[in-house]
């Protein structure tokens, strides 16, 4: 019988050894084993491994989350559309009217407007415009409506997968500010490892607000479009045609008239402006040469 109690005691006491060795582990390594963090050595603090791992646990749930069916992905993609035109108008103060109301119709607004008054009336003015993109092709085609679009520049800038990134490092983020107030909580040591567990808190959080202020932008710039308007006032304008032979061998002649005229223009402005000059020259002349006879003949 005693060789049977040997057998069955062995496998027993190796149990409990493992047991109590289980029971001696760090309650934070616990933790961290829970989360999916590495463990943190907490006599050391060394919270470079914590955020390693941080890292890349934000970067692997990135790729998951960009790595989506292709329907999904179409209806989350994020785009910034920016957009400018450049429009003739005939009516200066109908397009100035019509714009607001296009505006509004769109569920948007006017952020920046300025007006300019040229040279023999005519006037000009840009308006910066905010819409939802939904409605943004309803506005480019609306303005396009109201004159001649003589410029017209589109950028559409997908930032889809900076949204995703950001999105998933901030929800790993915020899972490592709840370990480390956790650690925070039950930490009874020396006031220097408390010190430098509220250091990297604060470091934490810092980058929480600086990756959420990023996406509070990107939300902004996804969710409305922005268009600049440049529109000028012309009377009865007409779109150029392409110049033909016979138009180019008349805009030949006419230049050559214009500048003949030019030239004719600046030669009697020049003699207008001599003539004063004459006046004080010529009788100083004239008496100089009157003294110079009188010397000679005496």
């Amino acid at each position: 019988m005693a060789p049977s109690h040997r057998r069955i005691s062995l496998p027993l006491l190796t149990v409990f050894c493992f047991w109590i060795s289980g029971c001696g582990a760090n309650p934070y390594e616990q933790i961290g084993q829970s989360h999916g963090y590495d463990s943190v050595d907490t006599e050391s603090l060394d919270y470079d491994d914590v955020t390693t791992s941080s890292n890349e646990k934000a970067s692997s749930e990135a790729v998951q989350l960009v790595s989506t069916s292709g329907s999904a992905a179409d209806a989350n993609r994020r785009i910034i559309y920016t957009s400018t035109i450049g429009l003739i108008v005939q009516d200066y103060t109908a397009f100035e009217s019509a714009l607001p109301r296009l505006v509004s119709q769109l569920g948007g607004y006017i952020s920046k407007r300025d007006t300019n008054r040229q040279y023999s009336d005519q006037q000009s003015g840009s308006w910066i415009v905010r819409v939802p993109v939904e409605n943004y092709h309803d506005l480019m085609g609306g303005v396009a409506e109201q004159g001649f679009a003589e410029s017209r520049q589109e950028n559409a800038q997908d930032v889809t997968e900076e949204f995703v990134d950001i999105t998933a490092r901030v929800a790993n983020k915020r899972e490592l500010e709840k370990r480390i107030l956790k650690m925070l909580d039950e930490r009874t040591g020396k006031l220097t490892d408390v010190l430098s567990i509220e250091n990297e808190l604060a470091r934490v959080r810092e980058e929480i607000e600086r990756m959420e202020g990023r996406m509070r932008y990107l939300s902004d710039r996804t969710t409305l479009a922005t268009v600049t308007i440049n529109c000028r006032e012309r009377a009865e304008y007409q779109p150029a045609a392409a110049p033909t032979f016979a138009s180019r061998i008349g805009d030949s002649w006419v230049g050559s008239l214009g500048s003949l005229l030019a030239l004719f223009q600046q030669l009697v402005i020049f003699v207008v402006a001599i003539i004063p000059w004459l006046a004080l020259v010529l009788p100083a002349v004239y008496i100089a040469r009157r003294v110079k006879g009188m010397r000679v003949a005496a």
